[in-house]
């Protein structure tokens, strides 16, 4: 009994003992001092907004084709005598250049025979005259006052003019077809096909060479309303265009082409909804160091239209589709929206939403809300003449 009593008294001392301990650490605590937590500010890095004029410019890429063709044919028929030295694939002939010649003997028997019907037409007309002329005088020496177109020898005279007519259409068409029988280039060409050779026979409408022009190729752009917004209202049909610079690759080697858009589609593309704009490019053969080649592809740069006021910023400043991030004079972000007219690989053109001095943010933000307090790397703005 005795030593449960003491471990009972035993536990009472020890109790005790830690409440008088308790009692006198908090007798003895101080005030506890609470130290604000201080905010973390993020550094950013901007960019000055300077507004300046600007040149838009819109990209497109298309095929370099012919701006016009011709098929030459023959006229008339006959025996090809002589094809033309340059008359072979890929050769340049010049306006008016002799291409094919046909035997002529033929056609200028016909020009003989033709030449002497205008004479033999001409004499009966003549005779004809002087018979109706006789004939009037000798019915006014007989006093018949209103004598008949029969009697006064009408009909036979018209014949005769008719005849003699004729035989003069007959006599140039002889000598149109004897011109016929050479065969000239219509404009400055490229010889694309030879389609005959010398010694064979023909009939009027043979197909004799393809010819391809070489005063101007045409390349046809592709714009969307994106690039239509950049350039300068377009016209349908002909019209003076913006210039283009065109880059090609000829031989291997980079080139570049001058053109001007001449004309427009009447309608937009029903699959892309495009509008294709033409562009021509004159004298491409003698233009550059090297002479452009029909079926290159060419990357298109079409001069735009005018911005009086547009900033330029960097592709990573835009937050979005049209959002930027700006630090005001209380360096405080902003968000603002503005208008994107042109999309590069490193900047973006701003028609519209910045004014001059605000400083858009470029660098990466993890964390945004209107109103946030920032800390810029460059705070000083640029020199200004």
């Amino acid at each position: 009994m005795k030593p449960v009593l003491f471990q009972v008294a035993l536990c009472a001392v020890i109790l005790a003992l830690g409440a008088a301990g308790v009692s006198a650490l908090v007798a003895s605590r101080g005030e506890v001092q609470v130290e604000p937590r201080e905010a973390v500010v993020p550094l950013v890095q901007v960019q000055w907004i300077e507004l300046s004029p600007l040149v838009l410019e819109v990209q497109s890429q298309g095929m370099v084709e012919s701006a016009r063709e011709a098929t030459i044919a023959a006229e008339v028929g006959g025996r090809i005598t002589r094809i033309a030295a340059p008359l072979e694939s890929g050769a340049r002939v010049h306006q008016g250049d002799v291409l094919v010649e046909l035997d002529r003997r033929d056609l200028e028997i016909a020009r003989i025979a033709a030449s002497a019907a205008v004479a033999e037409a001409r004499a009966a007309l003549e005779l004809e005259q002087a018979e109706a002329e006789i004939t009037r005088r000798d019915l006014l020496a007989s006093g018949v006052d209103e004598p008949s177109a029969l009697a006064r020898r009408e009909p036979q005279l018209a014949r005769a003019q008719a005849r003699f007519d004729s035989a003069v259409a007959a006599g140039e068409k002889a000598l149109l077809d004897l011109e016929r029988t050479v065969l000239r280039a219509p404009f400055d060409a490229v010889v694309d096909r030879r389609l005959v050779d010398a010694g064979q026979v023909i009939a009027a409408g043979t197909p004799l060479a393809q010819l391809i022009a070489t005063e101007a190729y045409e390349v046809a752009l592709p714009l969307g309303a994106a690039d239509l917004a950049r350039l300068e209202p377009l016209g349908v049909g002909e019209i003076d265009g913006p210039a283009v610079e065109l880059s090609v690759e000829v031989d291997g080697r980079p080139a570049t082409f001058s053109g001007r858009v001449v004309r427009t589609a009447a309608q937009l593309d029903p699959r892309s909804r495009s509008l294709m704009a033409i562009t021509r490019i004159d004298a491409p053969l003698d233009q550059g160091s090297a002479p452009l080649r029909l079926g290159a592809f060419a990357s298109a740069r079409i001069a735009g239209r005018e911005i009086e006021r547009a900033a330029t910023i960097p592709t990573e400043a835009l937050r979005g589709a049209d959002q930027v991030w700006i630090v005001d004079a209380d360096q405080r972000l902003q968000r603002r929206t503005v208008q994107v007219v042109q999309r590069g690989t490193d900047d973006v053109v701003i028609e519209s939403g910045l004014s001059d001095g605000e400083r858009v943010i470029t660098s990466a933000l993890d964390l945004a809300v209107d109103g946030m307090a920032v800390a810029v790397e460059q705070p000083d703005a640029p020199a200004r003449n």
